[in-house]
Parts: C-alpha cells; structure tokens; sequence
C-alpha cells in the first residue's frame, strides 16, 4: 500500500485538487466543505497503480460527489482490496476519465456493526 500511495503522489503531485472550505466551525448546524486535500490522476493511471499493488475491485457503487460549490455531479464509488495483505483504498470515478483516491489503509476493513459503533460512536 505504501508504494502505491507513493506512486501516486509523483505521478500526480501537481494535480492535487483541495476541497472548499466554507465553515470551520466543527458544531455547525449547516454541512460544510473541507479543505482535504484529494490525490486526482487519470482513471486509467489510477487503475494500473491499484493493480501493480495487487488491489482488486471489492465494492463499487453509482452515487454523488461534491464540487466545492455546493452541486453535486455523478461519480463512480470503488473499494479496491489485496486480501494477501489486507490493504484497500477508496477511489472515485468521475465521467470527465478523472479518479480520485479518498483514503485507504491496511488490516481495517471493518464488517462488524459493534466494532463501528466502537469507532465511531455511531448509536
């Protein structure tokens, strides 16, 4: 996982997209936009990354994404996964042949619902 996410930063360290950030107060009542910064290449680049780091598709699913001025465009959401090390990432696919890595990690995968809540607090 670390070689691909190193790969990636060269290969596309100019074209690092940054999220706009609209209220930094962390209780507002209103949803905001972050400033993450959000590693974007080529879907084809991204694809041939993911698999020289042995990831393969685990999850995809059509939804939204945000564009920074409070619209929302059609995206391609994708789970990778290389069960041998237990590594994954979160990509997303936009129609313009963009992709984006959102995050990812390694042994994290978490299916169990009181695991989550642990997490996160979620009930």
């Amino acid at each position: 996982m670390t070689n691909f996410l190193i790969a990636v930063l060269f290969a596309v360290l100019p074209f690092t997209a940054y999220a706009q950030a609209i209220d930094e107060s962390p209780q507002g009542s209103v949803p905001q936009f972050r400033g993450k910064p959000v590693i974007c290449m080529n879907k084809d680049e991204m694809i041939a990354n993911t698999k020289l780091n042995n990831m393969v598709p685990l999850l995809g699913a059509l939804g939204n994404s945000f564009d920074g001025q409070q619209s929302t465009f059609k995206a391609f959401f994708l789970v990778v996964y290389n069960a041998n090390e237990g590594n994954y990432s979160f990509i997303e696919f936009h129609k313009d042949g963009w992709a984006c890595l959102l995050g990812g990690g390694d042994n994290g995968l978490i299916f169990d619902y009181e695991e989550i809540n642990r997490q996160i607090g979620w009930d």
